[in-house]
């Protein structure tokens, strides 16, 4: 039967009154009716909204409503769909959505029950502010449509656009339930239709082929004819925002309200940069210096490592953005990246950067590739001598480091400290450029470790994490070592006060470049500014009177114990495979190598580093000096002003002159005012549309993307 009113339209809200309309027109509407505004307004009356609740939850039906609502069920087949029908939903300049409920897969027996659900949502507290601003605290109407439920096949939306043949259609399997209540990612297909066809396809989303050409006219011509129904007078129509359902291969129409906001362009794909593991580094909004002297340096390095690998450049948005003052990545990139490298396991990006962790991570066998022989290629050509590469590098670097140091800054004339400048970039450039080797060869021994226990090992090499815990304990690593030294100095301050005064005194000067915000050029580092030291040190002394200190070193020994009784097993293991790898042991020696290569080269990650950051001290110092000749020259107010100027501006000012006063301030204010702002987590941006920032914890794989078309 047709959908219809029990009682006066004049109590029903849009969506109800526009699904009559629709199913008066023939259009297809599943069967149904509804239950209008005047019975929720007899059951709730007036009254303070914990009153009306209370009513709405408890007040006994109308004998006469009761019967009505009897009768009009058993002309249908249940189960039924209990959609809200507010009278302030749907409207022409504002949609509610998402604020009223709708309840599905309701028996005959359970509709009154759901009624008073659906009601009640009408008294929530979101309800309340949504009326108070809309229509300055108007009192609540609800009508209730009451329908047939559906089992379809492919459900969604359907917008189209006013004074245009564009349409946008979302598309998921199954119901459109978790489409339109924000739990599932649609397939999106953007159309026109010419000559009765379908024409500027542009798909995007999985699964491909969840909707054919025919099935995308029959849209097309659905939402013609509800736009015909429903503004049946001449001149320009507004855009209607359609749910269907496609059952077998039959089209319904569940919904239809004006769409009230603009949409994208299809093409124009939404980008979700986020903060997580970039600020590590750059906790704070970045320094103008700091970005313009750094940014370049790794855009260099992506460069060199692309032409290295032979890797194909990624089309779209690049890798890396400042949004206010903060740096932000973006993960489709590096999962493109990472989808170059056979044998990459799929998630490994997203366990690393968004805090699930390597021991999560599972490598899963892929099909033989061509580039999997270049990529053991490239990795055996950079592992030549890499190690010993490295080892006379390090001794290299801490050459050429001491004689830049010796030179007396304040000595030099204007040409030489900027000289000096180009020699420390770039020594730290080309300790990062190792850093980037160094981690790429060490991920890659990391990667052919796991890939090889996935393809060639028994049960215990197939545990989640078992490449993680083989390389666990690695030594030398230089950051586990200034954690262990200072330690070490806890230990010593009760003991010897003397002995760990001399022993801090050591500590700093081997590990005075560090800090917490190690990028920032305009942060102290702890040679500079101890008392971050101090204050960690007093911790660690507390911790030694208590007992609770733990021995770095120890436990790192453990580790690397843990690690070697797990390699035996696992060796043991293989050699059990067959009489033939007892006797020849292949796999055992293929074995022992990729994991003699994955922890010899674990530490070069964090080591190579340490390097860029002792040459990054270096530059502090010899802008800090520039500073300080320009606040003698009155071009700055002070020698730390220097950072909030570009490093082509603040060289430029040694050279040619000009006051900056202004312009560093300005920049200092800017960065504060950042500062002071929270940073989101994640920031999603559409060309031609200013970035959104979003403040809730979510994985990657949790942002829901979606048109906003209602407002």
């Amino acid at each position: 039967m047709p959908l219809r009113a029990l009682v006066s339209e004049a109590h029903l809200g849009p969506k109800a009154l526009n699904l009559g309309i629709l199913s008066r027109a023939g259009l297809p509407v599943p069967p149904g009716f509804v239950v209008s505004s005047e019975l929720f307004a007899a059951l709730v009356g007036e009254g303070p909204s914990e009153v009306l609740r209370s009513r709405a939850a408890l007040a006994p039906w109308p004998a006469a409503s009761a019967d009505a609502l009897q009768r009009a069920l058993a002309e249908l087949r249940p189960p039924f769909a209990v959609r809200s029908a507010a009278l302030d939903e749907d409207e022409g300049e504002a949609s509610a959505a998402g604020i009223y409920r709708t309840i599905l897969e309701v028996e005959a027996p359970e509709v009154p029950a759901a009624l008073r659900r659906v009601w009640a949502s009408a008294l929530s507290p979101a309800a309340e502010a949504y009326r108070a601003q809309r229509a300055g605290g108007a009192p609540p109407r609800m009508s209730v449509v009451i329908q047939e439920m559906l089992a379809p096949r492919v459900a969604g939306v359907l917008f189209s656009e006013r004074e245009s043949p564009g349409l946008w259609v979302e598309a998921v399997p199954g119901a459109g339930e978790a489409l339109v209540s924000g739990e599932a990612n649609p397939v999106r297909y953007r159309y026109r239709v010419e000559a009765g066809q379908v024409a500027d396809l542009k798909v995007t989303g999985a699964p491909t082929g969840l909707l054919s050409p025919a099935e995308l006219l029959g849209l097309a011509r659905l939402v013609r004819a509800a736009e015909r129904a429903l503004y049946p007078g001449p001149g320009p129509q507004p855009g209607l925002d359609l749910e269907w359902a496609l059952v077998g291969e039959e089209l319904w129409l569940l919904q239809a309200r004006p769409v009230t906001a603009s949409l994208p362009e299809l093409g124009a794909e939404r980008v979700c940069w986020t903060a997580a593991n970039t600020q590590e580094a750059l906790l704070d909004p970045v320094t103008p210096l700091t970005w313009s002297l750094l940014a370049p340096l790794v855009e260099r390095g992506r460069r060199d490592l692309f032409r290295f690998a032979g890797l194909e450049e990624i089309p779209g948005p690049s890798y890396m953005r400042l949004f206010a003052g903060r740096p932000y990545f973006n993960p489709s990139y590096f999962r493109a990246f990472l989808r170059q490298i056979p044998g990459a396991p799929e998630g490994v990006f997203d366990a690393l950067i968004f805090g699930d962790g390597a021991p999560q991570i599972r490598f899963e066998p892929r099909a033989f590739e061509p580039k999997t022989l270049r990529l053991v290629a490239l990795y055996l050509l950079a592992r030549v001598a890499a190690r010993e590469r490295f080892e006379l590098y390090a001794r290299l670097f801490a050459l050429r480091l001491a004689a830049l140091r010796a030179r007396r800054l304040g000595e030099l004339y204007d040409a030489e400290l900027l000289t000096l400048r180009r020699s420390a970039t770039d020594l730290c450039e080309g300790a990062l450029r190792r850093h980037v080797l160094g981690t790429a060869i060490a991920g890659g021994a990391y990667l052919l470790l796991g890939l090889f226990l996935s393809r060639c090992g028994g049960p215990r090499a197939q545990a989640a994490g078992v490449a993680a815990r083989l390389t666990a304990g690695a030594a030398g690593n230089a950051l586990a070592a200034a954690s262990a030294d200072l330690v070490g100095v806890a230990r010593l301050r009760d003991l010897d006060p003397e002995s760990a005064e001399l022993a801090l005194a050591s500590f700093l000067s081997r590990y005075g470049h560090r800090c917490e915000k190690e990028a920032e050029l305009a942060e102290p580092r702890w040679g500079d500014d101890p008392r971050v030291v101090s204050e960690v040190l007093e911790g660690y002394v507390k911790a030694a009177r208590s007992g609770a200190l733990a021995d770095l070193r120890l436990r790192e020994r453990r580790l690397s114990e843990d690690a070697r009784a797990l390699a035996e097993e696992l060796n043991e293991e293989l050699a059990a495979q067959s009489v033939l790898e007892r006797l020849l042991p292949a796999r055992r020696l293929v074995f022992a190598w990729l994991l003699r290569e994955a922890r010899r080269y674990a530490p070069y990650r964090e080591n190579l580093k340490d390097h860029g950051l002792r040459a990054l001290h270096l530059l502090r110092e010899v802008f800090l000096e520039l500073g300080r000749r320009l606040v003698a020259r009155e071009q700055l107010a002070a020698a730390e002003d220097v950072f909030f100027l570009s490093l082509e501006d603040a060289e430029a000012a040694l050279r040619e002159g000009g006051d900056r006063r202004v312009q560093a301030a300005a920049a200092r204010a800017e960065r504060l005012e950042q500062i002071q702002r929270p940073s989101p987590l994640h920031v999603v941006e559409v060309p031609g549309r200013g970035p959104r920032g979003v403040y809730a914890e979510a994985s990657a794989g949790g942002l829901i993307e979606g048109a906003g078309a209602s407002g």
